[in-house]
């Protein structure tokens, strides 16, 4: 990761005496660097979301093979770490402990009777469900 930034800071570093005519348009070096290592660090909080559902989309695909199909979105994700009562094949649990999105909030999630398709998504970084910066796991689609 180290290396990622680096290399970034010097493209930019080295392309800024281009634009060192015009002041006032042209942020520094410095500031340049900061916005890539806030950008990096807003893509790999991002991805750290997904890698998480992806580690919930695995204990989905083993529940549904144990159970012969996914939780309910009134059951949730609780399915995952605790036996449900009207489970009889149930092996979990699935997951240790439901985990949270990296911004401190439990993952979202609805199972689609019509479609018979499980979505994920964490709210992002305003904690706001069902806006922009929503991170979705779009592997079922």
């Amino acid at each position: 990761m180290k290396i990622i930034i680096t290399l970034y800071a010097f493209i930019y570093v080295s392309t800024a005496p281009l634009f060192a005519g015009d002041k006032e348009n042209n942020p520094s070096a410095k500031q340049i660097a900061e916005q890539i290592s806030k950008d990096l660090k807003s893509k790999v909080i991002n991805e750290a979301a997904l890698v998480d559902m992806m580690v919930i989309r695995k204990a989905l695909n083993n529940y549904k093979f144990q159970n012969g199909k996914f939780p309910t979105t009134k059951e949730g994700l609780t399915p995952l770490v605790k036996k449900p009562k009207n489970q009889k094949n149930w092996s979990g649990p699935y997951l240790k402990k439901l985990p949270l999105d990296p911004w401190g909030k439990l993952y979202h999630y609805s199972y689609s009777e019509k479609t018979k398709i499980p979505y994920l998504s964490s709210s992002g970084p305003d904690g706001k469900h069902k806006n922009s910066d929503d991170i979705i796991d779009d592997s079922y689609m």
